[in-house]
């Protein structure tokens, strides 16, 4: 269903939650958004009776996730700067720029 790869377009999976009715995830790409459809991240949703995999690009650079329901997530994101910077290496007592926060409803888009 979805895999990683190295490399400049490398991408990463996170935030792997199980409901009654869906697996959801998300694909973050921080190198290069080409290895994830030319965003910095993706969230997918997989329905588990349908067999269906939906969609929703992410803005930001996701650094943690984690499901509510099928439609809202808690999130760790690392909002556009400019910078590379992932929230994971930063000096003590440095503001970091990451941002906790709930999401949601999330709109998918059915992919083929």
């Amino acid at each position: 269903m979805a895999h990683t790869h190295c490399g400049l377009a490398g991408a990463t999976l996170l935030g792997v939650s199980l409901t009654a009715t869906h697996l959801l995830y998300a694909r973050v790409c921080p190198g290069d958004p080409a290895g994830c459809s030319q965003h910095d991240a993706n969230l997918y949703r997989y329905d588990l009776r349908r067999r269906r995999l939906e969609a929703a690009p992410q803005r930001d650079l996701l650094v943690s996730l984690d499901a509510e329901d099928d439609n809202h997530f808690v999130e760790v994101a690392a909002p556009e700067t400019g910078t590379s910077e992932d929230c994971s290496n930063h000096p003590p007592n440095a503001h970091t720029p990451c941002q906790l926060a709930r999401v949601g409803p999330v709109r998918f888009t059915p992919l083929r």
